[in-house]
């Protein structure tokens, strides 16, 4: 992974415009840690980068992750993670190098769930949600997914 493109910076460098948007980082930063790790393939986070970020809302990291050994299936050791106020999702790197292609492909996945949802379609066939897929929380997502999309994507294109 070449950290340049993906915009990457240590935790310990992750700053806001102010102290209140760096607190709402670090805790995303917990998040999506806590999140990776909830998963039965995932033996721990090695390193941690954050990528991007508007607090609170959106926020894009970089993780190299240790896998268990006895999973079967090969597990990526660098994954894209973003949480906010969205549903949480992981993303290997191998076609998005950077956080612009990320979030694209998040923006992507998700957008498949609400027209998922909206048209009653079997839910295996998309990325999983952990939401209940009701009418109102794929419109929810729908306005997220759309304000990324014309608000944060371009000014990503632009870093």
């Amino acid at each position: 992974m070449d950290l340049n493109k993906a915009q990457a910076v240590s935790l310990t460098q992750m700053l806001g415009e102010d102290g209140e948007e760096t607190e709402l980082f670090n805790q995303a930063a917990e998040e999506a840690r806590s999140y990776l790790e909830s998963f039965h393939w995932c033996d721990g986070v090695r390193d941690e980068y954050f990528c991007y970020g508007i607090g609170g809302l959106v926020e894009i990291f970089l993780f190299k992750v240790s896998r268990r050994l006895e999973q079967e299936k090969a597990v990526e050791e660098w994954l894209w993670v973003i949480v906010g106020d969205l549903p949480s999702a992981y993303l290997v790197t191998d076609d998005d190098k950077n956080p612009h292609d990320a979030l694209l492909t998040y923006c992507s996945l998700m957008k498949d769930w609400v027209i998922a949802v909206q048209a009653g379609s079997d839910l295996s066939q998309v990325y999983p949600v952990d939401a209940a897929p009701t009418e109102e929380n794929a419109s929810r997502l729908s306005m997220r997914i759309d304000f990324l999309v014309d608000e944060v994507l371009p000014l990503l294109a632009s870093e």
